[in-house]
């Protein structure tokens, strides 16, 4: 089953509408919508094996950005995401299915999200559902480009292509 984009804009605006003035409560939440929305990721021929560490390390980038004593600001926190879902993909994620077994290697959408993300958090006049479609839409563009690298017994003859997250 894909990521669906839909979801995580519904979950994401539901926490925008209510933001918690708590930076570690409105981080918790936002690190826990995006994955939930990965859990259905399928780079195929297998699914990831999550562990649960990659959420608190983009919890943390998260809750850092939201908790900035100088105050958080729209490119924080769009670099923050950016950082946080590239780790959240790199702690390694291994994917697995069938006789195949795979490791996240790269995922190269994450840094070009950081000026629209920017964009969307410094624009006061967003309502939480247009905040929440937007940030939606780059994370998963984002998510789209992790590529997973599979190693198949017996050891072909060359390298397998990489798969994207679908």
């Amino acid at each position: 089953m894909p990521v669906v984009a839909s979801q995580l804009a519904a979950d994401l605006e539901a926490i925008f509408v209510g933001m918690p003035s708590e930076p570690a409560i409105a981080a918790n939440l936002m690190a826990q919508a995006y994955d939930t929305y990965c859990k259905p990721a399928f780079a195929p021929p297998g699914l990831p094996v999550f562990t649960g560490t990659e959420k608190q390390k983009l919890e943390l980038l998260l809750f850092k950005a939201l908790a900035d004593p100088a105050g958080g600001t729209g490119a924080k926190l769009a670099k923050a995401w950016a950082d946080g879902i590239q780790l959240y993909w790199l702690t390694p994620v291994p994917f697995s299915g069938g006789p195949a077994s795979g490791v996240v290697t790269a995922m190269p959408g994450a840094a070009p999200i950081i000026p629209p993300l920017t964009g969307v958090f410094s624009n006061a006049g967003n309502s939480a559902m247009s905040c929440a479609q937007q940030v939606a839409q780059n994370l998963d563009a984002a998510t789209k480009t992790v590529l997973v690298t599979y190693a198949t017994p017996p050891p072909p003859t060359g390298p397998p292509p990489p798969s994207t997250v679908i």
